[in-house]
């Protein structure tokens, strides 16, 4: 690989070209040369890899790859010259070390193997991890961490102005264990049947945010194959150790992804035998992002007492008609599922997801304080439900730590 700044240069036949693009910069003198690219550049540089001509002598483009400004060599050296010594005068470098370097502590820092990596869409993802020792028995409703190195790229190539303290350390963030239910044969799935743990993931974007996402964007660029770390504790006490009466209502409230959880819990409800109503409820923008709703529906063919209600609040026949989990209680589309109203008695809540339809109360001694806009917690309250909390057992269960 050569450079040079002399224009007058003589007849040379090089392997690569490598065009850099600043932030914003239009891509015309590409366009000159006949290359199109599918969009300019906005917020970030961008680095375009071509290699020989094709047969009509136009450049054939092998790469494209966007990075955050003043990252271009880091990336352009990692990825197509490792084997060649870094330059010495390169201002300091992003965190995106040297691949030795990077390799070497994905060897020291990863205890775990992505066995799974199914992208449901682009930002939406089931994964399976298998750690290379230790348990992974659970009670279902639990969660543990994953993590990767801050060294690993992001998707959005975005600079996060990292500390050089932390280039070398691992962002985590805690999982609830979701589940699969279902095998291909529409058998229940068994815990010993599944090569490690299922997560439900879904890209956390920077839009909008007042910080940077850490993981997602990391994890975004995996595959099948690739080392993770993953937590050796399993813990958690959103749990159905309160449901001791196999007759009694389970009903399952979620956003997104908070339907991880419920998966497992449903799957487990269905293996020890409950004959009491099962009911999983879960709030999402477009049907798409129901990553296990053909599962769900399934489940309801093979299970009388099992019921699936999705919502979706930007899909055409339902962006001027939004049902969200609150409304199915007070305008009775869940007693319509279970056959008759949910009460105290018989009926055990368990929710998980966005902390605004949970709706989780202040608590000043005996008094609550819930949120100004209602959440379930609330409209269940009302409704002479016991909200779980440490030392108050109740019929009203939620998960804490998203």
């Amino acid at each position: 690989m050569v450079t040079f700044d002399d224009r007058r240069t003589p007849d040379l036949i090089f392997d690569h070209i490598i065009f850099s693009l600043g932030p914003g910069q239009k891509a015309g003198r590409l366009q000159r040369l006949g290359i199109e690219l599918q969009s300019d550049p906005v917020d970030t540089s961008s680095v375009v890899v071509l290699s020989q001509l094709d047969d009509d002598d136009t450049p054939h483009v092998e790469s494209v790859i966007y990075v955050s400004p003043g990252h271009a060599w880091a990336l352009i050296h990692d990825t197509h010259f490792p084997e060649l010594e870094p330059a010495h005068d390169l201002e300091a470098r992003p965190p995106l070390l040297r691949y030795q370097l990077a390799e070497h502590l994905r060897r020291d820092s990863y205890n775990a193997t992505i066995t799974a990596f199914n992208r449901r869409h682009g930002d939406l993802w089931v994964i399976r991890v298998k750690p290379d020792t230790g348990d992974v028995k659970h009670s279902p409703g639990q969660y543990t961490t994953l993590a990767l190195g801050y060294w690993e790229p992001r998707i959005d190539g975005l600079d996060e102005h990292l500390e050089e303290s932390k280039f070398e350390k691992l962002v985590r963030r805690s999982y609830s264990i979701s589940y699969p239910i279902l095998d291909e044969q529409d058998r229940l799935v068994r815990p010993d049947e599944i090569d490690g743990l299922e997560f439900y993931i879904v890209l956390v974007r920077a839009e909008g945010m007042d910080h940077l996402p850490e993981l997602t964007p990391r994890l975004a660029l995996k595959r099948e194959g690739d080392r993770i770390f993953m937590g050796t504790k399993i813990t958690g006490r959103y749990t159905l150790t309160s449901v001791t009466d196999k007759e009694s209502d389970v009903i399952l409230l979620s956003t997104g992804t908070g339907e991880a959880p419920h998966n497992n819990m449903v799957a487990e409800l269905l293996r020890t035998g409950h004959t009491g109503r099962i009911v999983s409820a879960c709030t999402v923008r477009y049907q798409q992002d129901l990553a296990y709703y053909e599962t769900h529906r399934r489940l309801e063919q093979l299970y009388e007492n099992y019921t699936y209600i999705p919502l979706t609040t930007r899909e055409p026949e339902t962006i001027n008609n939004k049902v969200y989990i609150q409304d199915l209680i007070t305008d009775g589309g869940l007693a319509d599922a279970l056959g008759h109203e949910p009460t105290p008695e018989r009926s055990h809540f368990f929710m998980c997801g966005n902390p605004l339809m949970i709706g989780i109360p202040e608590r000043d001694g005996e008094k609550l304080t819930f949120p100004e806009t209602p959440g379930v917690c609330q409209l269940l309250y009302e409704r002479g439900f016991t909200i779980e909390h440490r030392g108050v057992v109740g019929n009203v269960h939620y998960e804490e730590y998203w």
